[in-house]
């Protein structure tokens, strides 16, 4: 399947956001926070459009290069050296600071975890033994150091990669497409067994938001199914609109992460608002999706996802000497220049950074 720019803006939809959330929702503290709260609740969602749209991208490319000789070899270095690369700098310079400074700053210090598990990428496994430790104790539940906070989806992301190319490689597609639908109706009933924060950020526990991607990407591909959302235009973008509202009900009502159901039906609502561009390349979604500031915030989401909460911890905890947050304009001064300090920081990592490896990467090619 040819590049989608379209995609891009959809990542970078994603990545705002988390930002949103992160920046505005998760620090606003003044008179009328609460309804900054109470319009953004859905923000966190972000997250799960980031996991539908990589599990539609990462099963499609497998299945288009299923039969290749090196499969598994192209791959895992393309992966490699995408994800790799930024997120254990990321994990070093944490690790490096909190020896050097014997505890660090207190907001981003760590209080959990070990080197090795992050770079195993089995952070998330111990967020949810741990948030269920303090459960049992009565004690308030942490996900591990600030700086490191938003890698337990990372994990999520690495872990399916284990998986995914075996499946896609020895399965059929129609049994694929039974293996995704069979996992994606037991996610829910994970959620419901699980604690709080391990339904927040164990694989299987989220599982829906990645396989409801990699079913879109089955049936993009299969011929009838796109003939059909072509014909019936009409009525995708319908019922795209009924999701919607359907969406704005649950950030009233059922907006809590790891929530049973919302997950499921967010994960459903982004698969229609990834499906309508690939669609109709011509329709004003589309063309608003290509939008050249949306485009760059998904061409550098990766940075963007990584920086902005150890950038914001910094920032604030030497301005006030706490953790982010404000309550007036003058308060909000270093969000802002956490945000700018973000955007540099991306976007001299992506121009001379990671560009440097995914060249690397693709100079592999598959055969």
């Amino acid at each position: 399947m040819k590049r989608i720019i379209a995609l891009d803006g959809i990542r970078g939809i994603a990545i705002l956001l988390i930002i949103v959330w992160h920046y505005c929702s998760n620090q606003a503290q003044f008179e009328s926070a609460g309804y900054v709260l109470h319009a953004t609740k859905l923000f966190w969602s972000g997250v799960d459009l980031f996991f539908v749209l990589s599990g539609f991208l990462i099963v499609g490319i497998l299945l288009d290069k299923r039969d290749t000789s090196n499969y598994y070899k192209v791959f895992y270095i393309r992966r490699f050296c995408r994800i790799l690369p930024l997120y254990y700098l990321l994990v070093i310079v944490h690790y490096f600071r909190e020896f050097s400074m014997h505890g660090g700053i207190d907001y981003i210090k760590d209080n959990i975890g070990s080197l090795f598990v992050y770079l195993l990428f089995l952070q998330n496994f111990l967020m949810a033994g741990f948030a269920s430790a303090l459960k049992i104790v009565g004690t308030a539940t942490t996900i591990g150091p600030h700086w490191l906070g938003v890698t337990w989806s990372l994990a999520i992301e690495e872990q399916f990669y284990l998986i995914l190319p075996f499946l896609v490689r020895f399965l059929g597609r129609k049994s694929l497409m039974i293996v995704f639908v069979s996992v994606v109706v037991s996610a829910p009933f994970f959620r419901w067994i699980l604690c709080e924060e391990a339904a927040k950020v164990l694989a299987i526990a989220r599982s829906d938001s990645i396989l409801i991607g990699g079913i879109l990407a089955l049936l993009v591909r299969t011929s009838w199914f796109l003939e059909t959302c072509k014909k019936k235009y009409n009525s995708l973008l319908f019922f795209f609109i009924l999701m919607l509202s359907g969406t704005l009900v649950v950030n009233f009502t059922q907006s809590k992460q790891g929530d049973i159901f919302n997950h499921l039906w967010l994960s459903i609502f982004f698969g229609l608002f990834i499906l309508i561009p690939i669609v109709r390349h011509d329709s004003w979604l589309t063309q608003s999706l290509e939008n050249s500031v949306l485009v760059w915030f998904g061409q550098r989401s990766y940075g963007v996802y990584l920086f902005h909460q150890p950038v914001s911890g910094v920032v604030h905890q030497f301005w006030h000497g706490g953790p982010p947050h404000f309550s007036n304009l003058i308060e909000m001064l270093p969000t802002v220049i956490s945000l700018l300090i973000t955007l540099l920081m991306t976007e001299i990592s992506f121009r001379y950074y990671e560009s440097y490896f995914m060249k690397i990467g693709h100079k592999i090619k598959y055969t």
